[in-house]
């Protein structure tokens, strides 16, 4: 025989529903390492993984590897696409006229961006 109240039942599940939530607050938030690209190159959608170019462009990809397959009533079409990989903007900078120097100019831009306050949403 269960001798919970209404009252106690509703704390309970108040009490867990929190535990969830902090729970899933304090979780660490895990990225999978990024695969640099090593030549210039743009991708198209199937070459797309997601070490090389993001989830985004992996999913893209793949919805675009399904509206290929797809026919029948169930027929869709996406439009092609490119990917810019991980390590092509860093590539194509150090490979310009001014070399190094812009590297260095946007590395210091993008240190900048990764430790610069963000706006708490309320």
């Amino acid at each position: 025989q269960c001798s919970l109240t209404k009252s106690s039942a509703d704390q309970m599940k108040k009490s867990s529903s929190k535990t969830a939530a902090q729970t899933a607050a304090q979780a660490p938030i895990k990225v999978p390492e990024a695969k640099l690209a090593t030549k210039p190159a743009a991708l198209t959608l199937d070459q797309a993984e997601m070490n090389t170019s993001g989830t985004k462009a992996f999913n893209a990809g793949k919805l675009h590897n399904m509206a290929t397959e797809s026919s029948g009533l169930a027929k869709f079409e996406t439009p092609k696409g490119m990917v810019v990989p991980y390590g092509l903007m860093q590539l194509a900078l150090a490979a310009s006229a001014e070399g190094s120097a812009t590297l260095e100019a946007y590395n210091g831009l993008c240190e900048k961006a990764d430790t610069c306050a963000l706006d708490k949403a309320p």
